[in-house]
């Protein structure tokens, strides 16, 4: 891991936004080592507590890294910053970001 943030705001347990933040995670692993480029941005399709994310890999990694990269990033977000409204890891070969507000990645 290169770097890693954590949002100083928590949500409680049983929150919508826990619904929403599970959604964009699984979607970002799943969709992101499939999605043309390797560059997924998502939202969450529950309006009464919306999360958006982005995923991305390193365009030279082969699709199972892609998805091996995405995934520990995933477990990383939830292990380092529970219940956090938002997060974002960057690691060798891929990054992952999730907040409770809509954002674009450079």
């Amino acid at each position: 891991m290169i770097s890693m943030r954590c949002n100083t705001k928590l949500y409680a347990s049983g929150d919508p936004f826990a619904y929403s933040l599970a959604y964009v995670l699984n979607d970002m692993v799943t969709v992101t080592p499939n999605h043309q480029g390797y560059n997924y941005y998502t939202s969450s399709p529950y309006p009464s507590s919306v999360v958006y994310g982005h995923a991305a890999c390193y365009q030279g990694l082969f699709y199972s890294d892609c998805v091996t990269c995405v995934m520990s990033a995933r477990d990383q977000v939830l292990n380092v910053c529970p219940m956090r409204i938002g997060a974002e890891v960057v690691r060798n070969d891929c990054k992952m970001r999730y907040e409770w507000y809509p954002f674009i990645d450079n």
